[in-house]
C-alpha cells in the first residue's frame, strides 16, 4: 500500500480507536489524515474497506507485540513480557481502551462486517504455546483466564479513568504469574 493509503489506516486507527468504528466517518479520518475526502475514497471506497484494513493493521502491530515477548529467554519471562508490555502502555488504554480488546469487542457487535476476533485468538493461541513450554495444565483455560485478567483490569482502569489501578493490577499479575509458575515447574 502506498505511503498516503498507509496514512489513512494509521488516521482510521486512531479515530477509530477514540470514537469506535459506528461514530468513524471517512470525512472524520480525512480530518484526522489532514487530507481532502477524495484522497481516502481514492484508496478505500467503503467504511468496510478502510475498518478491514485498520484491522490488517492492529493484526500486524499485535504481531509485533507478541514477537517482543517471543523475544524472551523463556516461557515465563516471554508471558510476563507482555503482561508488562501492557503495563508499560497504561496511560494510553486507560483514556481509550486496549486499541486490540476495544476494536475486537466492538467489531464483534457489528452484523456482517468485519471481524477481529484474530486478535484476540492471537494472544490466547500465542499464551498457550508458552503454558503448554512449561507443561502447565489446562494450558488453553490458563490463557483464557490470563487474556481475561488483563482485558478486564484495562476495561474497569478504562471505566473509572484510573491508570495506577491498571498498572497495580497487571503487576500483580506478573507477580503471581512467576510465583505460580516457578512452583508449578
Amino acid at each position: 500500500m502506498a505511503k498516503r493509503g498507509e496514512q489513512l489506516v494509521a488516521a482510521a486507527s486512531r479515530v477509530i480507536h477514540e470514537r469506535g468504528a459506528a461514530a468513524t466517518t471517512l470525512a472524520l479520518v480525512a480530518a484526522e489524515a489532514k487530507v481532502p475526502l477524495g484522497n481516502v475514497y481514492y484508496y478505500f471506497k467503503t467504511k468496510e474497506e478502510l475498518v478491514e484494513a485498520v484491522v490488517r493493521a492492529r493484526t500486524a502491530e499485535l504481531e509485533a507485540f507478541l514477537a517482543y515477548g517471543s523475544s524472551k529467554a523463556t516461557p515465563l519471562e516471554r508471558l510476563c513480557a507482555i503482561v508488562d508490555a501492557f503495563r508499560s502502555r497504561a496511560d494510553d488504554m486507560v483514556r481509550v481502551g486496549c486499541p486490540f480488546g476495544a476494536l475486537a469487542s466492538e467489531l464483534e457487535k457489528t452484523e456482517g462486517g468485519p471481524s477481529a476476533r484474530i486478535l484476540f485468538s492471537m494472544q490466547l493461541d500465542w499464551m498457550e504455546g508458552q503454558l503448554r513450554e512449561l507443561r502447565v495444565p489446562a494450558a488453553r483455560a490458563r490463557a483464557v483466564e490470563l487474556l481475561a485478567a488483563i482485558q478486564g483490569a484495562c476495561l474497569v482502569a478504562h471505566a473509572l479513568h484510573d491508570a495506577a489501578l491498571f498498572k497495580r493490577r497487571l503487576g500483580d499479575l506478573a507477580r503471581d504469574l512467576r510465583r505460580e509458575l516457578t512452583t508449578e515447574s
